[in-house]
């Protein structure tokens, strides 16, 4: 495995538009995987986004994101939730399954694969889809 470093880069920008633009630039150059890497990422990312300014812890969070947003775009909340359990563990697996049914209950009808097949109707999301 190649251990991953962490680049330096100065921008005389402000800080929101230089971490946009370091993001891009990691998207386009280092991230590749189709669908569920840039998913993980992005999840990742939101969960430590989130954890920062409300002092939770940030790998949990990180986690928590990872999972939340893989479970909404791919419409698996159960598949989800045990890859929560296998790749965090299991004390935190309570938290895993709310944040991935959460995700998946408002996340709407469509996901990212279109060839799954779905239930015609599920639980919340006829009442989402009206709104």
């Amino acid at each position: 495995m190649i251990p991953l470093r962490c680049i330096n880069i100065c921008c005389r920008r402000s800080a929101a538009n230089s971490q946009r633009h370091v993001g891009v630039e990691d998207f386009s150059a280092a991230f590749k995987g189709g669908e569920v890497t840039p998913l993980f990422f992005i999840g990742a990312t939101l969960g430590h986004a989130i954890a920062v300014p409300l002092g939770a812890p940030v790998a949990l969070f990180a986690g928590l994101g990872l999972i939340g947003v893989f479970a909404g775009a791919t419409k698996t909340p159960l598949a989800c939730t045990v890859l929560g359990w296998e790749l965090f563990g299991a004390p935190y697996s309570i938290y895993f399954a709310l944040v991935c049914f959460i995700a998946y209950s408002t996340s709407g009808r469509a996901g990212i694969y279109p060839a799954q097949r779905r239930p015609e109707k599920s639980l919340l999301s006829d009442q989402i889809d009206r709104r």
